[in-house]
């Protein structure tokens, strides 16, 4: 039950939450499917960039106002929309440097993850480690992906299928660590024996 509140109540763990789930969908399906065409996998991708951008312009006009990057839900919506369209509209664009794309995803998550073990031992979590070591995993996926030393295109799939998971896998256990640290620091910072 906490967790559906901290899930229903942070926007945050509720975005990286979705997004993991995303990746763990698409990375199952690219390892159980690598021989589906690129034009399909960017129409799947161009319809779930659209879906979330209109989400985002919905939210941004139902909440209140907000300045600063928290306020900038129309701008992500436009965009996100936009990247949908080059996705159906132009697929051959997109689809001929999407290893790349997913690549850089991957090392981006990967400098994600080493900002968050960094931030996780400034707050003295005794299991920080945990993220650095999912940061150097992705990290490396990240840069094999974008090198693609694979012999063929279903091998280079189905591996980035397999880092798409280990992706989503990180996310979740991200959220997990970060909510505990937050957790213990404030108990920390109010003179309570912190939980282990």
């Amino acid at each position: 039950m906490r967790w559906f509140v901290v899930f229903k109540e942070d926007r945050s763990v509720r975005d990286n939450v979705l997004s993991a789930l995303i990746f763990l969908v698409g990375g199952f399906v690219l390892v159980t499917m690598p021989e589906l065409s690129t034009d399909i996998i960017c129409a799947v991708l161009g319809l779930t960039a659209i879906l979330f951008g209109l989400l985002r312009i919905l939210f941004y006009f139902r909440r209140s106002i907000e300045i600063g990057i928290a306020g900038q839900g129309l701008a992500r919506g436009l965009i996100l929309i936009a990247a949908g369209l080059l996705f159906l509209l132009k697929p051959q664009v997109p689809a001929s440097v999407l290893p790349v794309i997913l690549g850089f995803c991957l090392i981006a998550g990967g400098l994600f993850k080493l900002q968050l073990a960094s931030d996780l031992m400034r707050m003295q979590y005794p299991r920080w480690f945990l993220s650095l070591i999912a940061s150097g995993l992705l990290l490396i996926l990240g840069v094999l992906v974008v090198a693609n030393p694979f012999s063929t295109a279903v091998v280079l799939m189905r591996f980035i299928g397999f880092a798409m998971i280990l992706e989503a896998v990180s996310d979740i256990l991200s959220i997990i660590l970060l909510s505990r640290a937050r957790k213990r620091f404030k108990a920390i910072a109010s003179g309570q024996a912190p939980e282990e």
